[in-house]
């Protein structure tokens, strides 16, 4: 299987990056995974840009934000097959073990 990995803090940023992976795979006939991370830096961190302090929650609250994208992604894509990944941890640690 040939998959774009396509990292996402759900920002309009993030969504230029996917509307490119999606272009390429359209063309190229591949499937998208996209992947959030919950850096473990911000969980209750003082002064965080995160607006729920649980770690859980937080999760909680990621898995409900991709699961909706990845359903909208895929009723405006239907020839793309997406996969998503929601976790807590770095994000480097994350690319890395995916990448494998």
């Amino acid at each position: 299987m040939n998959t774009i990995l396509v990292p996402t803090d759900f920002s309009n940023t993030a969504d230029n990056a996917l509307n490119y992976a999606i272009d390429l795979a359209n063309a190229y006939r591949l499937d998208i995974t996209l992947l959030h991370v919950v850096s473990i830096a911000t969980v209750g961190a003082v002064n965080s840009l995160a607006t729920v302090s649980n770690a859980e929650e937080q999760l909680a609250l990621a898995e409900k934000h991709m699961i909706e994208k990845v359903t909208a992604l895929s009723e405006s894509n239907p020839d793309i097959t997406f996969h998503y990944q929601v976790e807590m941890g770095f994000l480097s640690d994350s690319l890395k073990e995916l990448g494998k």
